[in-house]
């Protein structure tokens, strides 16, 4: 499943990004790497970021990038 498709406060470990290498770059950068746990704390209904919580941070991501991330 998507990143973009759990429910709020659920949590689930990241397993691999489906994007391009600077997407990946960008991600690994925030943390977000293959193994990590996050929590969805609040996404919109329509359009709009989504908010992650990874370890101490909160983190918004856009909708297209969070639905590359491949979570389990």
């Amino acid at each position: 499943m998507r990143l973009d498709t759990i429910e709020t406060g659920s949590k689930a470990r990241v397993i691999r990004i489906n994007r391009g290498a600077r997407a990946e770059q960008q991600l690994m950068e925030m943390g977000i790497v293959p193994g990590v746990e996050v929590e969805m704390l609040a996404k919109h209904l329509l359009r709009g970021p989504i908010i992650i919580k990874l370890g101490n941070m909160r983190i918004a991501l856009g909708r297209k990038l969070a639905g590359s991330i491949e979570v389990e």
